[in-house]
């Protein structure tokens, strides 16, 4: 196992201890894995690579974390299907835009719904 990798990740903290905890450990067990040369178990490699969201095989020279590049770039790509999806809705709205329905329902007797002045336009409505 490559401590150098975790060492590394490890020294980047704020509060190590805090992290530890996170991580489902204690600082004594990560600092004896980083700078004593302590067997580390399966599990806690999990959690370790878990939390710093880093393959296992990262902490044996298998993979290595992407670069600013790389992440940039995925980014610029991530950006731009963002904004073309984003031109594919407003389209959609612009084609759906048309007349909407409303239904009012108001409780008045004749004589109110005559002063209104909407007798006739009701009877048109109904008649159509």
């Amino acid at each position: 196992m490559n401590t150098e990798k975790l060492k590394v990740l490890f020294e980047k903290s704020d509060d190590k201890y805090a992290d530890s905890q996170k991580i489902g450990t204690t600082y004594q067990t990560m600092y004896n894995i980083i700078y004593k040369g302590s067997i580390c178990k399966v599990d806690l490699l999990q959690k370790i690579a878990s939390f710093y969201k880093v393959p296992v095989g990262y902490f044996f020279d298998e993979e290595s974390i992407s670069s600013n590049e790389d992440i940039t770039n995925e980014l610029n790509i991530a950006y731009q299907e963002i904004n073309k999806l984003k031109k594919e809705i407003e389209l959609l709205r612009l084609g759906k835009r048309g007349s909407t329905k409303v239904v009012v329902e108001l409780d008045v007797d004749d004589d109110e719904f005559i002063k209104m002045g909407l007798k006739d336009k009701v009877i048109q409505v109904l008649s159509k």
